[in-house]
């Protein structure tokens, strides 16, 4: 049975900073807000579809409004079929509530979801983030937000916004596939930056929206290293140790296709760095931390200390065989 609670009980309800700043980018993205008339409250509706890894945000998504849904809510689930190919939709909606109201009030207009005046004010690293989850594509270097349903003055807002206040830079493009409707594209030249406002309030699986799953066991390698000059160093010095393979590499013999202690030893390398890229994806903290220290001191004396060795060690053996 549906619990309700009562009109008392959902005037009480407080809308934190958090959660608002959540909502606010949930709404520049796929949420919607529902009033039917001037005498009713506001309630919230969100809803997901198709691919795995949306499954995880919408749970995530789910749990951070909690709070503003009845006890005993459950998402509503819908399967479809899309050009032959089964998907699955979920969604769920709050309770009508009184501090919704607000948000309501700015962001619809005659009942069209508008950007509203303020939305320099109102959007934040963590909204910028939820916005992302929701309308974010990847594109070559940079990154895409899908905003179809918003005017070409409302694009330029969200644009000078997202230069002034969060310093990226940011192109309005009319995508052809959608009509010439216009959307914004954050350039590759800002990614970086774009990764260290966001990705604190990202789930794992929505990385690849900002490019971080090529990244991710570099990522590892510059948040083990606690001074962020050093990290960066260590980062770039785990590219640059690559030109000095033809250095380090001692063995005689080249083609790793004779060489089954170099076999092993690649192996070695792989595992670690899919170690670094699990690591790279979970938020900074202990004990993630601690073992990317370790998996990186690993990743460098592959490099200093195994490859030579190994080297050396199949030309004794080599040496040996041939007398």
């Amino acid at each position: 049975m549906l619990l309700r609670l009562t009109p008392e009980a959902r005037a009480a309800i407080r809308l934190t900073s958090f959660i608002k700043d959540v909502i606010v980018g949930l709404l520049l993205g796929d949420a919607w807000l529902q009033k039917l008339n001037s005498n009713q409250n506001t309630r919230l509706g969100f809803a997901q579809s198709g691919k795995e890894e949306k499954d995880e945000y919408f749970r995530h998504v789910l749990s951070l409004l909690s709070g503003l849904c009845t006890p005993t809510m459950v998402p509503y689930v819908k399967n479809f079929f899309t050009n032959g190919t089964p998907c699955i939709s979920i969604s769920f909606w709050t309770m009508r509530l009184p501090c919704l109201n607000l948000l309501h009030s700015l962001f619809y207009v005659n009942g069209i979801k508008v950007v509203p005046s303020i939305i320099f004010e109102l959007l934040t690293p963590l909204g910028l983030a939820f916005w992302i989850m929701d309308d974010g594509s990847k594109q070559n270097t940079g990154l895409h937000l899908n905003t179809y349903s918003f005017t070409a003055e409302e694009h330029e807002l969200l644009a000078s916004v997202l230069r002034t206040k969060f310093g990226l830079a940011v192109t309005v493009h009319k995508h052809s596939a959608h009509n010439g409707k216009a959307r914004l594209y954050i350039k590759g030249e800002s990614m970086e930056r774009l990764r260290v406002l966001v990705k604190p309030y990202m789930v794992p699986s929505m990385y690849y929206k900002i490019g971080l799953l090529d990244l991710l066991p570099y990522y590892a390698i510059l948040r083990a290293v606690p001074n962020k000059l050093l990290g960066v160093v260590a980062m770039l010095g785990s590219l640059l140790i690559l030109l000095a393979m033809p250095l380090l590499d001692t063995s005689r013999v080249r083609g790793g296709q004779f060489r089954p202690l170099w076999r092993a030893a690649f192996w070695f390398l792989v595992s670690d760095l899919v170690l670094l890229g699990w690591l790279g994806s979970q938020h900074a903290e202990e004990p993630f931390v601690t073992i990317g220290a370790i998996a990186s001191i690993v990743y460098f004396a592959w490099y200093v200390i195994l490859v030579p060795v190994v080297g050396i060690i199949e030309n004794t053996l080599a040496d040996l065989d041939a007398s």
